[in-house]
Formats: structure tokens, C-alpha cells, sequence
């Protein structure tokens, strides 16, 4: 990750590589335990965390916007005011 240019693409493989390794464990967990009341409770924060990291990790990228992190290479800016 400390090869990436900037804070953006960085924030981005961190929360997918968050997201896909936890993922990941939780269903291989599923699989050893079998199909029972923990592979449900389980299934839940699956689905917990598919939902919140992408979110977290959006508004972690939209204030450090609105607090002046520019990303490198940006072509076109769509978030800029008067677009």
C-alpha cells in the first residue's frame, strides 16, 4: 500500500482487502463449523460488514476532500463547487 500515489487509492485497497479477507475468514468459519445458530450469527456481521465498511470508508474519502486532500491525477472533479 505505500507504493500507491495518494490517500484515495490507498483508503480504497485497504477497505476491499478489509472486506474481502473478512468475508473471507466468516465463511470459511461457516464452512468448518457447519450450519447451525453460530453460522447465522455469523452470516449477520457477513452482512454487517458488507454494508458498513464501504460506507466508512466513504465518508473517511469525503472529509478528507472536504478537508483539502486532493487526489493525484484528477482529470475532472465532480464533487468541485459549480461544476
Amino acid at each position: 500500500m505505500v507504493r500507491f500515489p495518494d490517500f484515495y487509492t490507498r483508503l480504497h485497497a485497504g477497505s476491499k482487502s478489509l472486506t474481502g479477507g473478512g468475508v473471507s475468514i466468516l465463511l470459511g468459519i461457516i464452512c468448518f463449523e457447519g450450519i447451525n445458530r453460530i453460522s447465522l450469527k455469523l452470516s449477520i456481521i457477513i452482512l454487517f460488514l458488507i454494508i458498513t465498511n464501504p460506507v466508512t470508508s466513504h465518508a473517511i474519502a469525503r472529509a478528507a476532500y472536504y478537508f483539502g486532500l486532493k487526489p493525484k491525477g484528477l482529470l475532472r472533479d465532480d464533487l468541485e463547487e459549480g461544476y
